[in-house]
């Protein structure tokens, strides 16, 4: 089975890259949220709850870097993600045989 990581660069209430995204977010895949698409996991936003899920084989990560220079922290954001810095960012695109980029 091929891993597939989803990157979304576009804040989801400017563009819709993360809702196709989303339409095509399957198990076993993992999202990378950067630049503006960070600012989906705030904690009141409507795309927020479509980041819970039950199985706990999809992944949702958010680049430290773009969450800083945005003024965001963990406090008021979702916490169901995992934060990456720029190695991270590396490591998840080694280690997945597909990555889709939705900008």
């Amino acid at each position: 089975m091929k891993k597939i990581l989803h990157i979304v660069n576009k804040s989801p209430f400017t563009e819709d890259a993360l809702q196709s995204c989303l339409n095509h977010f399957n198990d076993f895949a993992t999202l990378l949220l950067i630049e503006n698409g960070v600012y989906a996991m705030l904690e009141d936003s409507t795309f927020a709850k479509r980041f819970t899920f039950s199985d706990g084989e999809r992944s949702v990560y958010v680049l430290w870097e773009d969450l800083v220079i945005r003024g965001l922290d963990k406090h008021s954001l979702i916490s169901n993600f995992q934060i990456v810095d720029y190695l991270g960012f590396v490591q998840l695109v080694a280690n997945h045989s597909v990555v889709q980029s939705w900008f």
